[in-house]
């Protein structure tokens, strides 16, 4: 198991990909705020927006659940465009 300086494990939330974006300086710290509000990590806060937002759409489901009715080209296709398979 890989451990990371401070020796936490790097893979005990099973978050191993880095995810990186630029966000205006109002938009972060909107963002920040609203998460230490609430309890929780940026990362958190950052799955439930993606959560909640495809749940609007009417469908009522979860990236992962959407992953798991999809067709295996579907499927094939998403893993490419993340990077896990070529």
């Amino acid at each position: 198991m890989q451990t990371s300086k401070d020796g936490r494990s790097k893979y005990a939330t099973g978050r191993t990909h880095q995810f990186a974006t630029r966000v205006t300086e109002e938009f972060h710290r909107e963002f920040k705020t609203v998460a230490a509000r609430e309890g929780l990590s940026m990362t958190v806060l950052l799955e439930r927006c993606l959560d909640a937002y495809l749940k609007q759409d009417g469908k009522n489901e979860t990236l992962i659940e959407h992953f798991k009715r999809a067709s295996k080209a579907e499927k094939k296709e998403l893993l490419k465009w993340v990077g896990i398979e070529d």
